[in-house]
């Protein structure tokens, strides 16, 4: 699902995560950084405080 809503979004925080999928907050972000570590989405943001932090796809599957 997380995958399918940066799709179709273009990115995806676990805010967003969290209010598509009915799951906490804390439960959308270990998916997002599980995603990350596999090479699934890519995070971006300027340090972990970022308010404007998000997770994108990686080059070359911007469109699935």
């Amino acid at each position: 699902m997380a995958v399918e809503l940066t799709a179709k979004n273009g990115r995806v925080t676990s805010s967003d995560l969290s209010c598509s999928c009915g799951v906490s907050r804390q439960t959308a972000s270990k998916t997002l950084k599980r995603l990350d570590k596999g090479g699934l989405l890519i995070w971006k943001g300027k340090n972990k405080a970022d308010p404007f932090r998000y997770y994108e796809l990686p080059d070359g599957c911007k469109e699935l």
